[in-house]
């Protein structure tokens, strides 16, 4: 019972995160709590029932790293920034706990929390069509802004792909074109949303996609095929007259962001502006930042803008910097970025090992939608701020966990321990 209930909750949040900005969290606390109840009734009750697994002991370490980095920097401020505090805390708390209670369930039926992602790829789909119908003109979405929602959407569609090396039911055909069927609309769906930086990761997941299917024995063939079908995804990308007419709008902006255009109101330019003003106040205490992410708007109306780091519209009209990194430096200092970064790559890395040819289908297909998940963050995060509510801090960790629990590494040859015995309910 308690098995089912907390794959209900996996399944239930992607669709929470696509259609609300309340239920995510209250989503997550409720798995945090179920894995800890999984947890405390092993029996029987030895140290050993919790032992940390030996690939898991540097993640956690490196878990630990944003949480330091918050107490640190805010003992030196003497300030206490609660919500940062938080978010930090669902990830470096929240993945262990999760990745072990997660390990008390079979692979087979945690497995069935997919389900969650093609319906919230199919929801998210149809919301943005809706919005753009009948012109198809760029959606302004709601829940988040367009650039994030066709960010998360994106990767959906990538896990909706990767997963048809991940069987879910008896019938291998109809599924897989379910699943060939649910990538390629939530890939129209991006599209739609008009959102240049997905884009950005698009060789990434390529890339994946051809090493989960050939391989990377033979890198030059691998690579040859990846670019072959990246010049493919680019050209029905370019289809859009919309999506094109936004990447030359891009890059004709970029060009004219300099010299006395350097402050201009433009969206390439308000980010120029923004990332500086990150920079800016990050050289001001590398060591230990801010203090708060919520002071940089102050940050920039007291000096950025007297500085002429920003213009005057972009200092009292943004409050974040449209870059994970960068918050994180001038929010936390050295530290801050540091865990960040260890919070894309760390489990990315074992994700990218586990896609190894030593180890069966099931689990090269779950690490490779694992690596495209948090590569994907990774890049969505250079020029879009995607950690900007708890909420997808929630959904990421509780979907590393999940990949990180269905990509636990089972031979080659080994399918049958692909069901691990299931906790007594």
């Amino acid at each position: 019972m308690l098995n089912a209930l907390l794959v209900v909750l996996y399944a239930a949040m992607p669709i929470a995160i696509m259609t609300s900005d309340r239920v995510p969290s209250p989503v997550f606390y409720l798995a945090i709590a179920l894995c800890l109840v999984l947890l405390a009734c092993r029996k029987p009750w030895t140290a050993s029932a919790v032992a940390v697994p030996a690939d898991y002991k540097a993640l956690f370490l490196c878990c630990g790293v944003p949480v330091l980095a918050v107490l640190i920097s805010s003992a030196e401020h003497g300030h206490w920034p609660g919500g940062d505090f938080e978010s930090a805390l669902r990830w470096s708390v929240g993945l262990p706990v999760l990745v072990l209670g997660l390990a008390r369930v079979g692979r087979r039926t945690l497995a069935q929390a997919m389900w969650g992602v093609y319906i919230a790829a199919l929801a998210a789909t149809a919301y943005v069509v809706y919005l753009a119908y009948p012109s198809l003109v760029r959606p302004q979405t709601e829940i988040y802004n367009a650039v994030s929602y066709g960010n998360l959407l994106l990767v959906l569609a990538v896990i909706s792909l990767f997963s048809l090396y991940l069987p879910l039911t008896s019938r291998p055909r109809l599924e897989h074109i379910l699943k060939v069927g649910v990538a390629a609309l939530a890939f129209a769906g991006f599209i739609v949303t008009q959102t240049r930086t997905g884009w950005m990761a698009m060789p990434v997941f390529v890339l994946l996609g051809v090493a989960l299917r050939f391989g990377y024995k033979r890198p030059g063939r691998t690579l040859g095929i990846a670019i072959g079908i990246l010049v493919i995804v680019l050209a029905i990308g370019a289809s859009s007259a919309s999506l094109r007419q936004r990447v030359e709008t891009g890059y004709t902006q970029t060009l004219s962001c300099h010299g006395a255009n350097e402050t201009a109101n433009t969206s390439v330019c308000i980010r120029f502006q923004l990332w500086q003003a990150g920079e800016h106040a990050f050289a001001h205490n590398p060591a230990f930042g801010l203090g708060d992410s919520g002071l940089f708007r102050k940050w920039m109306r007291a000096r950025a803008l007297p500085d002429g780091v920003v213009s005057s519209y972009v200092a009292h009209n943004f409050g974040e910097p449209h870059n994970d990194m960068i918050k994180a430096l001038y929010s936390f200092g050295v530290l801050g970025g540091l865990g960040l970064l260890l919070a894309y790559f760390a489990p990315a890395w074992l994700f990218i090992r586990r896609m190894s040819h030593r180890y069966s289908t099931q689990t090269r297909a779950a690490a490779a939608m694992g690596a495209a998940f948090c590569l994907g963050f990774a890049i969505f995060g250079l020029t879009e701020l995607m950690f900007r509510g708890m909420r997808t801090v929630s959904f990421y960790t509780m979907f590393v966990s999940l990949f990180l629990a269905l990509s636990s590494p089972v031979k080659q040859g080994d399918e049958t321990g692909v069901a691990h015995q299931e906790a007594p309910s």
